[in-house]
This record gives structure tokens, sequence and C-alpha cells, in this order.
């Protein structure tokens, strides 16, 4: 489980549905998610490029708000994407 977690990145997924599964297999791995910003370093970069990209310069280190700010960005990209 720990090498799945290390190797999972959001792929096609929704940022809530990777959310999910990186919480759930960090349960695995504790070591290597013992801190926040060590939880959000390795949450972001398995983050799609459109999403990670403009995440980056923020050095968030609060997991929640790191996960809110990605959703709302993904929300935002698939509303321009729909215009």
């Amino acid at each position: 489980m720990q090498e799945t977690f290390l190797r999972l990145v959001q792929g096609s997924r929704i940022v809530m549905q990777y959310e999910a599964e990186f919480t759930a297999l960090a349960r695995y791995s504790p070591v290597l998610v013992s801190t926040s910003a060590e939880r959000c370093y390795r949450f972001l970069r398995g983050l799609r490029d459109s999403l990670r990209q403009p995440l980056v310069p923020f050095h968030i280190s609060d997991f929640s708000e790191l996960v809110e700010r990605a959703r709302l960005i993904e929300s935002d990209l698939m509303a321009t994407q729909q215009r």
C-alpha cells in the first residue's frame, strides 16, 4: 500500500476523489506524512499540472486549505471550459 501511495497521482479524478484516495492510502505511510507540510507537499506533487502550478507559489502548509484551494481552482477551470 505504501508503494501505491508513493505512486498516487490525481489523473482523471476530481480533486475530492483524489483527496479521498490520498487520505485513505496515507494511513499506510504515516512517516511520509507526519507533518502537515509533508502531507501538503505529497498531495501537491500528485495534482495535475493545471492545478498544481497556480498553488505552488502560495507555500500552503495547511492540508484542508490546500484541498479547498485546489477544489476552487478546479471548479473555475471546469466553468471556463464549459463557456
